[in-house]
């Protein structure tokens, strides 16, 4: 159902446009003057405003010009009984979407009103569709962390804001053990469930402000900003642990090897890899930092 707001001084028209809002199936809710539609207008979010243009204290064009800053997409038609071309012009140019003069046509106001919904419908739909596209974009199907295509554009953005302030980053590169086994043994099924289920784990072990990817077939990577190689290889662990607990039936388990690096050039990448082979070849299940 949507919402309309109705802000008019003249308290007979602001219950007359309540009543007829609401017989159209509408839910309608009015104010008498812009100061308190504006107060609640967060706690309200209609989906339409029907405003008048000449009210005492704050009119109709200047609330309407804060109310497009923080919700520009808010249609607001605005009701007249000056329907200059100087009037109008003002309504458009802070954001007002259509005009109707008084006295005027319900029927006419009715009609002006789905217009202007069709309009955001079809906006916020576009908007959707362009958010999801984004998403698909940047997004590792399977297991909904980052692409290596997004990774390698944020990992050159971090990079150059550590560079920036002088701040270290830490690289986490984590390998699934034996994944070509589990495959093998187990199905492709199977080893999706497992790739699914330790990315849910990383994304449990990290911060919101780290950083993860899907890096290629069973190998992952983390970045995390303003991080030491002490806490780095915390983290590391705490993800370690929980993948050799998750619950991966029918396997018995699964584990993973990590390498950790830290530093403030892109080598941290080929560093942390160095580590996580040395992981891997030392009997894998376990954290080992970069050393030169």
């Amino acid at each position: 159902m949507n919402r309309i707001m109705v802000v008019d001084d003249d308290e007979q028209l602001r219950k007359l446009l309540e009543k007829r809002f609401k017989a159209c199936g509408f839910e309608a809710i009015s104010f008498e003057s812009a100061v308190l539609a504006l107060e609640a207008f967060g706690s309200v979010l209609p989906d339409l405003v029907i405003m008048d243009v000449n009210m005492p204290g704050k009119d109709g064009i200047e609330a309407c010009r804060e109310l497009t800053r923080e919700y520009p997409d808010t249609p607001v038609i605005f009701l007249t009984a000056a329907g200059s071309v100087d009037d109008k012009l003002k309504g458009f140019e802070v954001g007002g979407q259509d005009y109707i003069a008084k006295p005027f046509h319900f029927e006419e106001l009715l009609a002006r009103i789905h217009a202007a919904l069709r309009i955001k419908r079809a906006r916020d739909e576009a908007v959707q569709k362009a958010d999801n596209y984004k998403t698909l974009s940047i997004t590792d199907p399977l297991t909904k962390l980052s692409n290596r295509r997004y990774f390698d554009i944020r990992f050159a953005e971090e990079l150059e804001k550590s560079s920036r302030h002088g701040q270290l980053l830490a690289c986490l590169m984590i390998d699934i053990d034996k994944f070509k086994s589990i495959n093998d043994t187990y199905g492709h099924e199977a080893g999706d469930e497992v790739l699914k289920k330790v990315s849910s784990a990383i994304k449990s072990g990290t911060r919101t402000s780290d950083f993860a990817a899907r890096y290629g077939g069973e190998e992952f990577v983390v970045v995390m900003t303003q991080t030491d190689l002490t806490g780095a290889i915390q983290t590391a662990e705490r993800i370690r642990t929980a993948i050799s607990n998750l619950d991966v039936s029918p396997l018995p388990c699964v584990t993973a090897s990590i390498g950790v690096a830290t530093g403030v050039t892109a080598e941290i990448l080929t560093n942390a890899d160095t580590a996580l082979y040395e992981a891997k070849r030392s009997g894998r299940n376990k954290v080992i930092k970069y050393e030169k």
